[in-house]
């Protein structure tokens, strides 16, 4: 999944609605995993 953020920021994560349990922690509602690009003049 890709959602623009603002002009070159995305974030490129997941949702994982499977997730039930994350470190003994009950998370019914799911999870996401971040990340994000960021598209400029210089690579970095």
């Amino acid at each position: 999944m890709v959602v623009q953020l603002k002009e070159g920021v995305y974030w490129v994560g997941a949702v994982d609605w499977a997730a039930r349990e994350f470190h003994d922690y009950v998370i019914p509602a799911g999870t996401t995993y971040n990340a994000y690009l960021i598209v400029d003049e210089k690579v970095a």
